[in-house]
């Protein structure tokens, strides 16, 4: 059966489904809605950050004339205030989770669906897409490596996320939020972007395999020191602070992380900077570097603290997308 998914939030441009009917499509969902379809194909214009809400949105698989698997993706487009309004009618609790680099929809929604299958598991999840694949429509970043361009949407896409964590506002919305890898990028980018006093938006973040400093929570880096040295360069400042503060009651972050990340060696490479993704925060409280605030807050998960999550982790492709291997998705469910 192919993927569908009641709620979807996408930065991807959409467009018009001229298949549907647009009478039958208002007369349906309300003011405002109308028929949609993307594909990950769709070009990142990082002038248009804009994101959409969707509902009710069906994978479908065809063959090109070359013989070729093509994924679309048809839905609803609606306005923000039917989309919150149906979220707080099935009286569920939720669960946000945000890609990272090169993951086309249909592998977002693979990893959603194995998330959602899986016995027992006590939200509805919610796919957060950002164009990770599609080439930039933007001529200046046509010069820079693959990587780069997809740091550079990312910052993007953050502004998008805004209307994910528009949802976790709502004081009746229960919103967990999981990134992957460069997923944190994104969110990290939103939240860089709040006051020191933000809004309370999520129940629970997960940061999985995250794509970002290990120093983030750090009181040096969040107080802006200028020594030592290497702390000089400090794109995300007080962020980590901003990022416990948008926890609500009992919240936590759980960074989980796998010392044996072939894909974020390549990332310390190419940013200079240790990720968290491979060190956790362990080291960093073992410092005693982490912020006085943000330490009650974070919990660590080690992949290769036990034979089965290590095997899990193993398996993974470049010991790196494990976001929904089973041992990841039974220690969210136990945190939520």
């Amino acid at each position: 059966m192919a993927p569908y998914f009641p709620f979807v939030v996408t930065s991807i441009d959409v467009e018009s489904d001229p298949s549907k009917d647009a009478s039958a499509i208002v007369a349906q969902y309300g003011p405002g809605a109308k028929a949609i379809m993307f594909s990950g194909k769709i070009q990142a214009d990082l002038k248009d950050p804009d994101a959409v809400v969707l509902l009710d949105v069906q994978q479908e698989t065809k063959e090109d004339e070359d013989g070729k698997n093509v994924h679309m993706f048809y839905g609803v487009e609606v306005p923000m205030e039917k989309f919150k309004a149906e979220i707080k009618k099935t009286g569920k609790s939720f669960f946000a989770y945000v890609h990272g680099f090169q993951t086309e929809p249909e592998d977002s929604f693979a990893t959603c669906h194995e998330i959602q299958s899986y016995p027992d598991f006590p939200r509805t999840v919610i796919p957060v897409i950002w164009p990770s694949v599609g080439a930039l429509k933007t001529h200046e970043y046509l010069t820079s490596d693959k990587y780069n361009k997809e740091q550079a949407i990312t910052k993007a896409a953050g502004e998008a996320f805004s209307v994910t964590a528009e949802l976790g506002s709502e004081s009746e919305v229960n919103l967990a939020l999981m990134c992957h890898s460069m997923g944190n990028r994104c969110f990290f980018s939103f939240a860089s972007q709040q006051s020191l006093d933000p809004i309370k938006r999520f129940d629970r973040i997960f940061m999985v395999a995250a794509d970002v400093w290990e120093e983030v929570y750090n009181t040096r880096v969040i107080e802006k020191h200028k020594w030592p040295p290497q702390i000089s360069f400090n794109e995300w400042g007080d962020t980590g602070l901003k990022v416990v503060r948008m926890l609500k009651e009992n919240g936590k972050v759980h960074c989980i992380h796998n010392p044996k990340d072939l894909a974020l060696a390549g990332s310390i490479v190419e940013n200079w900077r240790k990720r968290i993704g491979v060190f956790g925060i362990k080291a960093q409280n073992d410092r005693d570097r982490v912020h006085e605030e943000c330490k009650e807050f974070i919990q660590d998960f080690d992949m290769s603290s036990t034979e089965e999550s290590k095997k899990q982790a193993d398996e993974a492709m470049a010991n790196h997308c494990y976001q929904s291997a089973p041992c990841v998705i039974e220690y969210y469910m136990e945190h939520l």
